[in-house]
């Protein structure tokens, strides 16, 4: 081993849509780029996912041969549309559990009566 082992905690809502996560020949995918299930912290799905985009955005730069950082800002604005809006409500959801739990109980109490 050359070093330490280390590990980092799993992004759980930093992905707010106004961080870049791309830049002159860099493209971030999944954890790297906070793409985080808000509610669950489930990464696999949105990894593959952003991966996916990541090879679409790889292959336009290779077709035109551009590589710079503001041909890279389609990526970013690829992957905003797809998890912005839904990651903002459950992010915001789940801080509001974190802050006041007695809240999503008397929620989940009223929907267990409503939906039986």
């Amino acid at each position: 081993m050359v070093g330490e082992e280390k590990g980092w905690s799993i992004p759980i809502g930093y992905f707010d849509g106004k961080l870049p996560i791309s830049g002159n020949r860099i493209l971030l995918c999944g954890d790297a780029a906070g793409l985080v299930e808000p509610a669950t912290g489930e990464g696999i799905a949105p990894a593959m996912s952003s991966g996916r985009y990541a090879a679409w955005q790889i292959k336009k730069c290779f077709k035109e041969n551009i590589f710079s950082a503001d041909f890279m800002k389609s990526y970013d604005k690829d992957i905003r549309k797809k998890y912005f809006r839904n990651y903002y409500f459950k992010t915001t959801i789940t801080n509001l559990y974190y802050k006041m739990p007695f809240l999503m109980d008397w929620v989940i109490y009223i929907s267990s009566k409503i939906f039986r």
